[in-house]
């Protein structure tokens, strides 16, 4: 008992003597394990992060497909006459959809106009630009608000893994069209505190008054990639509204059908036995001659796509580095310091020897005085990493590189002990 007070008294007795730069080095611990430890969760978030991009899209080559047909086609597949080239155009986008080379998504986008319902500007056409004011309008006596919204196919949920936080995504008969029946509409989660499941509302659909119905709420985190601007678009502000199946030959279903050409087809043949097959449906279709397209991605590169692939991989092994870098400079820092300390209780370790103490009793005091700066800098840290609720592994980690970070430091130490010669305040070394 008596041996462990002074044991711990000599330990104290040396923190003491040195109080800035034991409490520096507690600080410096801490700060350098807290950063390991944030490091760490990062790189969790960043991996996980990065293998559900790689699940969802990295192993996919998107081309965008659209339109640009002449003005003569275009006024003659609106007349009221012509029926024919509907149903040729009809034809090739069921090939598009039925493939088994390829997969076909159809995305408009296409601001909703909604009647005298209140939106808030933040869910308005233009509002990140600052021209939302636009989107506020008078129309046959009635307040408009063109809100953001795209029109998507069945495949959209799939391809980039939107899922349905509350109520029910769209089913097979939401996207036939009826014209005596209410349009279904998911909308984003930043519309909940505006919207109830079952709410509705009435709006224009390509010219046409319709009524929706809040059919559920998009989760959190929930991306599509917009052409226009070239990046991926939360759907936190955005109403979903199903690509709605047409068969019969009028206005509204030649002007819906026609502007479902444009959307993204996901292929692993590459761009140009993906064209081959495209173009094949065109001639079949009877309409080979209409400037129906895929995008050439040597003109137009699908470029962020690749970009935020590299990027999440970049990620996680940069905070990889990152936690490297800390393991090693705090082992360089506590050795240094501790070094130092040495240097200065060259005197007192010279006593405790002239007064019968061993030197492996001395060694055990240093590794005493490193372990309690470790263990408490440590402590900190980790009381911090628990109440920011950290994940399990980033704990582990933490503990693990202090452990390695003491074994390395007390190692060094009382090798750089034994090249001090401590017993030369007697004059020598008998």
């Amino acid at each position: 008992m008596i041996f462990l007070r002074n044991y711990l008294n000599n330990i104290f007795e040396m923190i003491k003597k040195h109080k800035f730069q034991s409490l520096l080095m507690v600080l410096f611990v801490f700060i350098s394990l807290w950063i390991l430890g944030f490091t760490i969760n990062m790189q969790q978030i960043a991996d996980k992060a990065s293998t559900a991009y790689d699940e969802t899209y990295g192993e996919k080559t998107f081309f965008y497909t659209g339109e640009g047909i002449s003005d003569n086609i275009y006024y003659r597949y609106l007349d009221e006459d012509n029926d024919k080239d509907f149903y040729h155009l009809l034809s090739f986008k069921n090939r598009l959809n039925n493939c088994d080379s390829f997969i076909y998504t159809e995305i408009m986008s296409q601001p909703l106009e909604i009647i005298n319902s209140t939106i808030p500007d933040i869910f308005l056409l233009n509002y990140e630009s600052g021209d939302w004011d636009y989107s506020v309008y008078e129309y046959d006596g009635d307040t408009i608000y063109a809100a953001k919204s795209i029109q998507v196919s069945e495949s959209f949920f799939m391809e980039f893994n939107i899922e349905v936080l509350d109520g029910n995504t769209f089913s097979e008969e939401d996207y036939l069209f009826d014209k005596n029946k209410e349009i279904p509409v998911l909308v984003g989660i930043a519309y909940k505190e505006y919207f109830d499941i079952g709410d509705k509302f009435e709006g224009y659909y390509i010219f046409e008054k319709r009524t929706f119905v809040v059919n559920g709420f998009t989760k959190e985190q929930s991306f599509f990639y917009s052409r226009n601007k070239d990046d991926f678009i939360s759907l936190e502000r955005y109403v979903i509204l199903p690509s709605l199946k047409v068969d019969v030959a009028e206005e509204f279903s030649k002007i819906l059908l026609l502007q479902q050409m444009t959307g993204i087809i996901s292929s692993s043949l590459g761009y140009e036995k993906t064209l081959e097959i495209y173009n094949e449906y065109l001639k079949e279709s009877g309409i080979d001659e209409w400037n129906l397209y895929i995008v050439n991605p040597d003109h137009e590169a699908f470029s962020m796509i690749g970009t935020y692939s590299a990027m999440t991989n970049e990620v996680a092994r940069q905070f990889n580095i990152m936690a490297a870098i800390v393991l090693v400079f705090g082992c360089m820092a506590v050795i240094v310091v501790v070094c130092g300390m040495l240097k200065e209780n060259h005197y007192s370790f010279g006593v405790s020897l002239l007064c019968g103490a061993s030197f492996k009793y001395i060694v055990f005091e240093i590794i005493g005085l490193v372990g309690f700066i470790l263990l408490l800098g440590d402590l900190f840290s980790s009381l911090i990493m628990l109440t920011q609720y950290y994940k399990p592994i980033s704990f582990l980690v933490v503990q693990a590189a202090i452990t390695i970070i003491t074994v390395i430091s007390c190692t060094v130490c009382v090798l750089y002990l034994k090249q001090m010669d401590i017993s030369d305040i007697i004059g020598g070394k008998e």
